[in-house]
Order: C-alpha cells, then structure tokens, then sequence
C-alpha cells in the first residue's frame, strides 16, 4: 500500500453553556466506562478514577467546580479515546480520537446528554428583541405616569434613558457561563439564589435599571430650582 494515514482521525463537537449536577457528572462517566478506563481532572488539581470520587471531592473541599476533563480510552493502542473538557469560562467539547463506529456512537450519547442540560442562551439579536422590546413600551409608560405628576418630561426621561440603556447594553453583552455542581438535584442551590448568576436572566436587571432610571427622573424633577 504506497499511502497512510499518520495522524488518527479525530472528530470534535462543542457544547455551550451547560448547567451540570453530580447525577449528569456520572451519567457521562457510565457512557465514557463503555469504552475503557475513566479518569476526571477536576479543576486542575483534582483526579478521579472511580465514581465514588465524586463524593469524597465535595467532602473534602468547598471550592466550587470550574472545569472538568473526562478522559477514556480503550485497552489496546489502537482503540478510540474520548475526552469531554467542560470550563466555566470556556466552551464544553467532545474530542474523539481514532475514530471508529463505536467511538462515534459513543459521542453521539454523551452529546444527547449535555444537550439536555444547556442553559438558556439566545443569540445577540435575539436579546437585544427581547431586552429593547420591553423596555420600550415600559419607557412610554413610565414617562406618561411621571409627566402626569407635573415632572418635566424630557428630563426624566432623558436620565431613564441613560439609566436604562446602560443596563441594557450589560445585559446584552455579558456572556452566560457554564455551571458545575458537584452536589446532587436535590442539593441544587434555590431559583433565588441562581438569579444572580445566569446571563438568561439578565433581562430581570435591566428592568430593575430601567425602572431606577424613572424614579431617579422624578426625584430629580422634585428638586427646586436655584434662586438666582
């Protein structure tokens, strides 16, 4: 045969963002032990090689989980491996290396799996619907009410403006990041406490901004004016 293949054929898929619990953590785990061996590299710092690991790591350290490697491969030389990277700050992927028909089914398990938990991320234009959307008709609304209180209106809407487009361009160009929880469903933190870090609602933000930039309008409007 006067032609060969030196570099192995690879395949990669990316995935982002994610909200992941340890049950989801394992579940990739149970997909990756079809093929060999499994270790995860938590952090950096942290390696696991059995299921139970899971359980020992959230015992023995409260730092939160930031990016987890996954990495399997088979007994042989030229059987496949597989790595799942998952980063926080990054993209999530699945890289297979020597490709082979049970590679690929395997791959295509664990990407059923993360899709099922990524977390709610619309395109930039998609936000921007949403976000001006709404805040256009609660600006008129807003400005109606307070101009009927005897506020000048283009002053208060001129600072509701202001306020108001700043918390929206935030809204709109923060990014929404991946979450690990090395903690069970039923340990998964309350809607409350999440509100303050998924980028999904952000628009919940931008309203409270808009609505501060009213009041500000009106109490500015009730200042007196200097006596000359």
């Amino acid at each position: 045969m006067a032609l060969e293949r030196v570099e192995p054929i690879s395949d990669r898929i990316e995935i982002h963002p994610l909200r992941l619990y340890r049950e989801d953590l394992l579940r990739i785990w149970e997909i990756l032990s079809q093929l060999g061996q499994v270790e995860a590299t938590v952090n950096d710092k942290f390696k696991i090689t059995d299921p139970s690991g899971w359980e020992e790591l959230a015992r023995s350290t409260r730092e939160p989980v930031t990016s987890v490697e996954f990495s399997a491969k088979g007994a042989e030389l030229s059987d496949p491996r597989i790595s799942v990277t998952l980063r926080k700050h990054l993209s999530n992927y699945i890289h297979v290396y020597q490709v082979n028909n049970e590679a690929r089914g395997l791959m295509s398990l664990i990407k059923d799996e993360l899709r099922e938990h990524r977390k709610f991320n619309p395109p930039l234009w998609v936000r921007a619907l949403i976000t001006f959307g709404l805040a256009v008709p609660i600006a008129v609304l807003m400005g109606i009410w307070i101009h009927s209180m005897g506020a000048d209106a283009w002053v208060s809407v001129g600072i509701y403006a202001t306020v108001g487009f700043f918390a929206g361009a935030g809204s709109l160009m923060s990014t929404t990041k991946s979450k690990f929880l090395n903690a069970t469903y039923a340990e998964a933190p309350k809607f409350r406490e999440r509100l303050l870090e998924d980028g999904g609602v952000n628009l919940f933000w931008t309203l409270v901004g808009i609505g501060f930039g009213g009041v500000m309008g009106y109490l500015v409007n009730q200042i007196p004016p200097l006596s000359g």
